[in-house]
């Protein structure tokens, strides 16, 4: 068996300490992906028309950018790239503060900047910047110190009090996941991950309490505790778990989902393309994703 983590001097000088499995299943999710984007929205009809391709082109355009950023990363070297992450980690922050002064509001958030036609989220960015700026600093060294984890929540929390401010719950939550991922690839003391997570906990609780937030993003969080749910703010939530029992074992088929089709599930092409992957290709085709995804983290 190759072990692919190990130098290979046969290879290109690039690729020599290149895990190919990493690419390869990144690669491999992110097409996925792109079909199941468009499974989302196509509409029932069997004629394909434009505007029912431009999420499926807006896609594959960002893969093919994500895939010439990984190779234009892999020959700058992350040795060289670490000079540049103090310059575009600020960067990152003015971006996010020029969202909360001209930045677009979108579905009750300001998270989006618009430069005549087109229109991005500094925020989805940032989550790549956010795991450069923790690497390059929590990688100094052996062990994480006191000291230096402190730094790094404060590198964590900046970012995460701006997107707060917009509001977008969604994603300070999965800031949140990714400083937790990072701080325990860097072996942080478990002591230091328990006081994280009470830090965490305490200030999700003021986000709560606080008028930052909308009143319906607050009931979307508490349905997941609440027994009985609003039916407005559980609606959603609802919709997912019978487009995932609709998928049964082995899925309706690529494009057949009810759910899917009848468009019962809002937002099914971000934060809910799951829904489509369970109900088309069944509890088989979701393991077989989320088995990718544990591999590539595994890696």
């Amino acid at each position: 068996m190759v072990d692919l983590r190990r130098p290979d001097y046969d290879r290109p000088r690039m690729l020599r300490h290149v895990d190919l499995a990493l690419p390869l299943l990144t690669v491999m999710v992110a097409l996925i992906g792109v079909v199941m984007v468009y499974s989302a929205t196509r509409g029932p009809a069997t004629e394909i028309r434009p505007a029912e391709t431009f999420h499926l082109v807006r896609q594959a355009r960002l893969v093919g950018l994500g895939v010439l950023a990984m190779v234009a990363a892999g020959w700058f070297g992350h040795r060289r790239l670490h000079r540049f992450v103090p310059l575009v980690y600020l960067g990152m922050l003015g971006l996010f503060g020029a969202v909360l002064l001209v930045g677009t509001e979108v579905k009750g958030a300001r998270a989006w900047l618009q430069f005549g036609g087109i229109q991005f989220q500094p925020s989805e960015f940032g989550k790549v910047v956010l795991i450069l700026a923790l690497a390059a600093w929590l990688a100094r060294g052996d062990e994480p110190s006191a000291p230096r984890v402190v730094v790094a929540v404060l590198l964590a929390a900046a970012p995460v009090g701006l997107i707060i401010l917009q509001p977008d719950l969604g994603t300070v939550l999965v800031y949140g996941a990714i400083a937790a991922g990072m701080a325990l690839v860097a072996g942080v003391k478990g002591r230091h991950l328990f006081i994280l997570g009470l830090l965490l906990m305490t200030g999700l609780v003021g986000v709560l309490q606080s008028d930052v937030l909308e009143e319906y993003q607050v009931r979307r969080l508490l349905v997941f505790v609440d027994d009985e749910p609003d039916t407005r703010a559980s609606y959603n939530l609802e919709q997912a778990q019978v487009a995932i029992g609709n998928g049964g074992l082995t899925g309706r088929g690529l494009f057949q989902g009810t759910q899917n089709n009848s468009a019962l599930v809002p937002e099914q092409q971000t934060d809910f393309i799951f829904t489509v992957v369970a109900e088309e290709t069944g509890f088989v085709g979701g393991a077989v994703l989320l088995g990718l995804v544990g591999l590539l983290l595994f890696r």
